[in-house]
């Protein structure tokens, strides 16, 4: 039978553990353990085992045990039928099954009377994979889950559960015919025939307080097979004879609702989660002697929470903690994982959106710069932003927006381009795929991080499984890259290497031997972690199933807290009120395993803000931390600004360092933001190039058109040709959507223009441009030439010259209302228009300022002018001086400090 070995509190386990192994093995004076195999569930644990074992031999001679994991204990001892099918393997015989799937059986497993797409089949390929490798790990097929949910009474989808049945005996059908087997499948068939090997194991000690039931199964297996099988449960036989199954496993009943005693310990509760790093740096000061030494062998951090682990190794890090080097892995993070999702999204439906991604991962931009290309991201987001392409064939061959995104993008169109060939088999993408994967990868000069290698290599191996596999169902390189992203963020995870304070996950905990555990994470869904359940899977069934569950876990969690706080080492427990954006976050259940008014007490403090609580902000304000930006971000010396646009008075009127950074020409500081379509600005734009092209015919002609039918007409022929040459043939439906709004608001105009004709108006000028080589300088002394495009300018023979600025905003606003407050002028556009046409000797009257309206609401489409007097005028153009002379004699910077 399997013996359970209780090694006792008080102790910490592994050094414990070492010391009951060299007993066994001690009737000579050789220590010789080969034949004793130790089974633990973390590397850090083993290799730690290994030197505790070298250093409690002391002078005698050793010779080690053989030291593994549960999955390595299961493939250690079972004889294999054939070679294992790794996870890309199954995935895609999962996706194969899917595809030739009755129209029956898929409806059954999705719920829906459509057949899924090719996406969401490759989606769905990667989720059953999964499911059913979590049911293997148990021993469960489709079946057996079915029959044990209706004995236990627990509601089941019948039908979903027996399509589920069928995919996956057709699943192992095509292993088969490929010479592949189910991991889990091979084990399970290798304990019911009894088909292991043992070379030389007389005995395995294991280390789990939660084995899998087909690990189970296994050890069982061993022990009628003549191998000694030791559970190791750490803790006195006398406290704990109930509390752990035959295989060392904890029973649930008891641990879920056992008291977890606290009084030995130190727990501190933090205001944010970021607090937590404070609470961590004031135990390490605690521990510091008068030396200023901290001793990192006798501490270590333990963080159950991924998402925390990289901000608290920074902070540390800033105040010269000496921390190990982490590596973080998968979860979608990592440069080749995030290669591969773009040119999977590329591959799906070739959408030109998806090069703006493409261009910003550093791989790809380098690789278009070292082909000549100065600014790829910069050259794509004008261009995108201006024409909006659905996918870049849709642009009219040879127009300059097909020329500029080919110059562009021509080298990694022809580079990607054997990826969009027809469907084939994994083994004949092999090698496109790493082709390109290779020539952007080394194309950066960006070294790779530790994780991005890992997962390059993961990327390798699995595609090099596929060329020994040679034939199989034909598949599109799209759902190849699909299926290999699902795997690589499959298996996310973090760990340290290197010297310094011991950072450690929570599943190390137990097994570490330091006199001081700082436990961060102490709030629930973090510590105890909930596990994640697929709805086809739900709790109740998993537990009923013995599988990894909601009780199981926090059975699990309770224990090893338990045994923490048991093994008389100096332990503090963290936990935080709020996350980061400050929503309330419970404390871990785990903290509050007690009754009566200790309980009270220990939910007020948990609960209740004072001043002692550790604060992030109080370290940061005491520490002088290195940035990451120039003290001084501004050049030195005064802004160097050449000229100035009638629209930039507003901004310095507004901002005035917003003013600075956008003018001085030594910064330039711009934003740039890629949309699926035109922004306000954008699409005032699309309106005004139209208006431009109809006003500069409009204006070439003797007369004026009075008949609203021809503007429009002549509205809506422009209109089309410039989408057409701008947006492609078959642009996105945002902008089909914005071309037919303009069409609408254009249809409009042309009723109010063709009114103002009949009024008398004709339009004079078009986009009068005042720039380089026409400015005009102003003020006439030492002033700056003022630069100006006017939308319009329209003459009557009786009222004299009108400039107008087209609008296309919701709310047609008065110019009065946009230019002056009451404390002054906010804008000084309009005031400045009559400056710029009084250079080229047109006298705008007072009253001759407006806009002309283009709303969504056509019934208030029109001109709108402000009744401004000439001394209205003269006071704007006495600011705009004013602001002029600010300029030029070096005061900006002043009134820049002032504004702060």
């Amino acid at each position: 039978m399997v013996n359970r070995v209780f090694l006792g509190s008080g102790t910490h386990l592994l050094p414990s553990l070492a010391a009951w192994l060299l007993e066994q093995h001690a009737a000579s004076h050789v220590l010789d353990c080969s034949a004793h195999m130790v089974v633990l569930p973390t590397g850090r644990a083993r290799r730690r085992l290994e030197q505790l074992l070298i250093e409690q031999a002391g002078d005698r001679m050793l010779v080690p045990p053989e030291l593994t994991t549960p999955s390595g204990l299961l493939d250690r001892f079972l004889i294999r039928e054939c070679p294992r099918a790794d996870d890309l393997t199954s995935q895609l015989a999962w996706l194969e099954a899917l595809n030739r799937a009755s129209e029956s059986t898929l409806k059954a497993v999705t719920g829906h009377d459509t057949p899924p797409t090719r996406r969401e089949a490759t989606s769905l390929a990667s989720r059953l994979q999964r499911l059913l490798k979590e049911l293997g790990g148990g021993g469960y097929t489709p079946d057996e889950v079915l029959k044990i949910a209706l004995e236990s009474n627990l509601p089941v989808d019948v039908p979903r559960w027996t399509g589920l049945q069928t995919l996956w005996s057709d699943v192992q059908s095509i292993l088969r015919s490929a010479n592949r087997i189910d991991s889990d499948v091979a084990r399970r068939h290798a304990i019911e025939s009894a088909a292991v090997q043992n070379d030389g194991i007389e005995q395995i000690s294991i280390v789990s307080a939660s084995p899998s039931r087909l690990l189970g199964r296994l050890l069982h297996l061993l022990d009628r097979n003549d191998v000694r099988v030791n559970t190791i449960i750490h803790g006195d036989a006398d406290e704990l004879e109930d509390a752990f199954d035959d295989l060392g496993a904890v029973d649930v009943d008891t641990w879920v609702n056992r008291p977890i005693d606290l009084s030995e310990c130190t727990v501190v509760s933090c205001d944010r989660v970021d607090d937590q790093a404070a609470a961590v740096l004031e135990r390490f000061a605690d521990k510091t002697d008068e030396d200023d030494v901290l001793n990192a062998e006798e501490i270590a951090v333990v963080v159950p929470d991924d998402e925390f682990v990289g901000m608290l190794v920074r902070e540390l890090q800033q105040f010269d903690v000496p921390v190990p080097v982490m590596s973080v892995r998968g979860a979608g993070h990592g440069r080749i994982c995030r290669l591969l999702q773009i040119l999977g999204d590329h591959l799906e439906d070739a959408a030109a959106r998806h090069f703006g991604d493409m261009l910003r991962h550093p791989d790809v931009e380098q690789y278009l710069q070292r082909r000549g290309i100065g600014n790829p991201v910069a050259t794509w987001d004008d261009l995108w932003n201006r024409h909006f392409p659905r996918s870049l064939p849709d642009l009219p061959e040879g127009s300059k927006a097909h020329v500029k995104f080919t110059e562009l993008l021509g080298d990694l169109l022809v580079l990607i381009d054997p990826l969009h060939g027809a469907p084939r088999t994994a083994s004949e993408w092999v090698r496109p795929l790493m082709h390109v994967l290779a020539t952007l990868v080394s194309a950066s000069e960006t070294p790779l991080e530790e994780h991005d290698r890992q997962d390059l290599n993961r990327v390798r191996d699995v595609m090099e499984s596929q060329l020994d596999l040679g034939a199989g169902s034909e598949i599109t390189a799209c759902e190849l890259i699909l299926l290999l992203v699902n795997d690589l963020q499959s298996d996310s995870s973090w760990r340290t290497s290197g010297s310094g304070i011991a950072i450690i996950g929570w599943l190390d905990a137990h097994l570490d031997d330091s006199d001081e555990l700082i436990i961060t994470g102490l709030n629930e869904g973090i510590l105890p972690s909930r596990p994640s359940v697929d709805a086809w899977l739900p709790d109740r069934l998993r537990e009923c199933l013995g599988l990894d569950s909601e009780r199981r876990r926090l059975a699990r969690d309770s224990w090893l807290l338990h045994a923490i706080l048991s093994s008389q080492r100096n332990t503090t427990l963290v936990s935080a009120q709020h996350a980061m954006q400050g929503e309330p976050l419970p404390p871990s259940r785990l903290l509050l395993r007690t009754s009566g008014d200790s309980l009270a007490l220990r939910i007020r403090e948990l609960s209740s803000v004072s001043e002692s609580m550790p604060r992030l902000s109080d370290w940061q304000d005491s520490c002088e931390i290195e940035s990451g930006f120039p003290e001084q971000p501004l050049p030195s010396g005064n802004p160097l600004i050449k000229h100035l646009s009638v629209t930039s008075f507003k901004r310095f009127l507004d901002d005035p360092l917003s003013f600075l950074l956008e003018r001085d020409q030594r910064i330039r500081a711009g934003g740039v933001e890629t949309l699926e379509s035109m922004d306000a600005a954008g699409f005032g734009s699309l309106v005004h190039t139209v208006l431009e092209r109809w006003g500069e015919e409009e204006a070439s002609r003797s007369g004026r058109t009075e008949d609203p039918e021809s503007i429009n007409q002549a509205l809506q022929s422009i209109l089309v040709k410039h989408a057409d040459s701008r947006f492609g043939l078959n642009p996105s439906a945002g902008i089909r959507v914005q071309i037919a709004i303009a069409a609408h608001r254009l249809e409009a105009l042309a009723l109010a223009q063709a009114q103002r004709a009949r009024e008398g108006w004709k339009i004079a000028l078009v986009e009068a441009n005042f720039g380089r080589g026409n400015a005009p300088i102003f003020p006439l002394e030492g002033g700056l030439p003022l630069h100006g495009k006017i939308d319009r300018v329209d003459l009557h023979e009786e009222l004299g010259y009108q400039a107008l600025d087209y609008k296309t905003g919701s709310k047609p606003d008065n110019p009065v209302k946009t230019h002056q407050t009451r404390n002054g002028w906010k804008d000084l556009q309009l005031p400045l228009y009559r400056v710029l046409l009084n250079s080229i000797d047109i006298k705008v009257p007072p009253q001759g300022l407006g806009y002309f309206h283009v709303p969504p609401d056509g019934t208030v489409c029109g001109v709108s002018m402000a009744p401004w007097k000439e001394s209205d005028l003269e006071d704007a153009v006495a600011e705009a001086e004013r602001i002029v002379g600010i300029i030029t004699s070096g005061n900006l910077l002043a009134e820049v400090e002032a504004s702060l």
